[in-house]
């Protein structure tokens, strides 16, 4: 994929149809479309969408709360998976906290989703807890956390 190609800009509500889409065919536990509204409406949460020829391929949302960085969701369509997409909105997410002021990074990732705690690890990304039957399924959601 030409990086030259790729843009990050703000979600928009007419982006959600798309993102919950991708979100639906990348999470086993996926948010609902209000929850992407909902993002939209806080000023302390940063909903954005990565393009690539001007189609959607993958999103990112995190807050920052005092000199902490959350990553509230993260997906990458399927086709689109593989090229370093992630790592573009990880990097783009950590430099803007970067220049917030913060240093620390958080995340959680369900137990099983052994794809994800391997990219995240390769992140920078480290297990520092559990959060027991965290998710709606049952799955316990393991706390990771990178120094900035």
């Amino acid at each position: 994929m030409d990086k030259n190609t790729i843009t990050i800009t703000t979600m928009q509500s007419e982006d959600i149809d798309l993102v919950y889409a991708i979100e639906r065919e990348a999470n086993k536990n996926p948010w609902t479309k209000e929850n992407f509204i909902s993002s939209l409406r806080y000023q302390n949460i940063h909903s954005l969408v990565l393009r690539s020829h001007n189609e959607i391929r993958g999103f990112i949302i995190f807050s920052i709360i005092s000199d902490e960085l959350s990553i509230l969701n993260i997906a990458i369509a399927y086709n689109s998976q593989g090229m370093g997409l992630g790592q573009i909105l990880f990097s783009y997410a950590h430099t803007y906290a970067i220049d917030h002021g913060v240093r620390t990074a958080y995340l959680e990732v369900s137990n099983r989703n052994k794809r994800a705690i391997h990219f995240y690890t390769k992140e920078g990304y480290s297990i520092c807890g559990q959060r027991p039957k965290y998710y709606a399924n049952g799955d316990d959601a393991l706390l990771m956390r990178r120094i900035l």
